[in-house]
């Protein structure tokens, strides 16, 4: 069986001991779980043609015109924001 060997940071490590910990697993486990879950149940989309981003691109602009207009200045916007409006 192949074997991966990737340095990691110790803040990294802790989370992943702590989550092997709860989960009942080793750590190596653990590790596992999480690759095998990131590469074949989460697999990376297909990337877009051209055609295809072009497309995209276009049903978002015409999302984008239907929105509504909000004339807003920014000492507006932080105001409701430290109001929690937003």
């Amino acid at each position: 069986m192949p074997t991966l060997t990737v340095p990691i940071s110790e803040a990294l490590m802790e989370k992943i001991e702590s989550r092997a910990s709860a989960n009942g697993r080793s750590v190596e486990d653990e590790v596992i779980l999480c690759l095998y879950r990131a590469a074949v149940e989460r697999p990376m989309p297909r990337k877009r043609t051209p055609e295809e981003e072009a497309e995209r691109e276009r049903k978002i602009r015409r999302y984008q015109a239907n929105m509504p207009k909000v004339n807003i200045n920014n000492d507006e916007l932080n105001r409701y924001k430290r109001e929690g409006r937003l």
